[in-house]
Parts: C-alpha cells; sequence; structure tokens
C-alpha cells in the first residue's frame, strides 16, 4: 500500500463537496468513490475498517477519491487519516456561505438535527475549525477552497486540481443563494453573526485567493457576460455527462467484481 495516492473532499454537509467531487472524477487517472449507504468503501455512508477497503484502494493505479464527510461530524481528522496507512493523502476542504448552507441543509433533512439557527451556527463552526487546525499542521496535504469562489472564478479549481494532482473538469454553476431568498432577514444575520470567526478565519486561510476583477467598459462586459453564459450552459452539459459517466464506472465496478466471483468458482 505504500505510495498509494488519495485524495479526499471533506467539508460541512451541502457546502459544495459533491459539485467538487464530481468535477475531480472525470479525470480517467481517478476512481471516484462518492459516500454511499454500502459499498465496498462505505457502511451507512461512514468508511468501513481499513481492512475492507485497503485492498481495494491498491487495485487502482491512479488516485482513488473519496468524500467520506460524515466521518467528520463526531470524529477528529487524525482519526480518519489513521485509516489510510502508508498512502499518500491529499485534501480538498470545501466551506460555503452559511447561510446558503443552513437553507439547503433544512430544506434537504427538516428533520435532521442542528436545524435551528444556533445550533447549527454552532456546528458548522465545530466542523470548520476541524479544517483549520489541519491547514495549520499538514498545509502541504491540506487545501482550504471557498465554494462561492469556485463557482464563480475557473482559475480558482484549476488551481485546487493541480495542488491535488487531478486534471479535473469544471462542472461549477453560480450559486442560487436561496438562503437570502427565503430565510427571514433576522435569521441571516443570527447566522451570519454567530460563524462570524470562523468565517473570516476560513477566508484569510484560503489555499487559492480569486483574482480581482476589473471593471470593464459596457460593450466588454456584455461579452464577458455572455462567455459566463456560455460557460454556465457547458457547465450543465458535462454535469449531466459526469453523472452518466459515474454511473457507467459504477456499473462496470460491479461487472469487475461480477467475472471475478464467477472466475473464482471456476
Amino acid at each position: 500500500m505504500e505510495n498509494k495516492r488519495v485524495v479526499l473532499v471533506l467539508g460541512v454537509q451541502r457546502s459544495g463537496t459533491n459539485a467538487l467531487h464530481r468535477s475531480l472524477a472525470l479525470d480517467p487517472w481517478v476512481a471516484g468513490f462518492n459516500e454511499d449507504g454500502d459499498n465496498e468503501f462505505y457502511h451507512k455512508y461512514r468508511l468501513r475498517e481499513p481492512s475492507s477497503f485497503l485492498p481495494v484502494i491498491g487495485k487502482f493505479p491512479g488516485i482513488v477519491l473519496l468524500k467520506p464527510i460524515m466521518d467528520i461530524i463526531k470524529r477528529d481528522l487524525s482519526e480518519l487519516y489513521a485509516k489510510f496507512p502508508g498512502c499518500e493523502v491529499k485534501t480538498a476542504w470545501t466551506y460555503r456561505d452559511p447561510v446558503n448552507v443552513f437553507y439547503s441543509r433544512v430544506k434537504r433533512w427538516p428533520q435532521a438535527d442542528w436545524t435551528e439557527p444556533e445550533s447549527f451556527s454552532a456546528k458548522w463552526n465545530e466542523i470548520n475549525r476541524k479544517g483549520l487546525e489541519q491547514a495549520n499542521q499538514t498545509p502541504q496535504d491540506f487545501a482550504i477552497v471557498s465554494y462561492d469562489d469556485m463557482t464563480v472564478d475557473y482559475a480558482t479549481f484549476r488551481g485546487v486540481s493541480r495542488f491535488l494532482g487531478i486534471q479535473g473538469v469544471w462542472l461549477f454553476r453560480a450559486d442560487s443563494r436561496s438562503g437570502y431568498r427565503h430565510l427571514a432577514t433576522e435569521v441571516q444575520e443570527q447566522i451570519m453573526e454567530q460563524t462570524r470567526e470562523v468565517r473570516e478565519a476560513l477566508d484569510a486561510a484560503r489555499t487559492f485567493q480569486p483574482k480581482a476583477k476589473k471593471e470593464l467598459p459596457s460593450e466588454a462586459r456584455e461579452v464577458a457576460e455572455k462567455i459566463d453564459a456560455m460557460r454556465q450552459e457547458m457547465a450543465e452539459q458535462r454535469g449531466k455527462a459526469a453523472e452518466l459517466e459515474q454511473e457507467i464506472r459504477d456499473l462496470e465496478y460491479r461487472l469487475f467484481n461480477l467475472s471475478r466471483r464467477d472466475n473464482e468458482r471456476d
């Protein structure tokens, strides 16, 4: 298992981890395994014991990409990294505007934990502090990246990809900012105030800072907006293609296992 390369995509749920995982998984040299209820890597959306998945990692010649975000809610990151002995592990930690994260969580899981602004803010702070601490300890292997930056700045995504040694495909689209359109103003203000310290620390610790955009003349701005719209359309098409590609990979891996079992019976 020495020198096997593993990339982890981590962060608070609903912070763009899926978009980043899908974008990175399009590199043909990457074997991507998103969190799952039951497969070779996950059981009930948490990583299995190393004895179960390390042999699977050893079968792939390239990078194995995982997204075990359920494992970081109640555990320290040191416990997670301890599951990959002998592997070269790099991490992309993504964070997103907490107002939009809160709204997305409540809409997706209305009966889940921390669906009140105060409990959510406390948990958002707690989890993201883990990322900040790890970034201080191992900056050469740990990148903090803003989801909001990646949606508007291709260079940010390109920087993350290069940091991880992956040639990903930019599938991001502009954040709908639904939290600001649907949540009461007092709820927005409460979340922003309670997460202020950690938000500012994350912004300051970003591994990749987006370049400031210059104000363009009106005609040039129209052209730039047209380019952005075309990129958005391309990203949506790539997203659909990425989903099909992932389904194909899952089926190919299933076929591989079925063929192996048949050979063992023979």
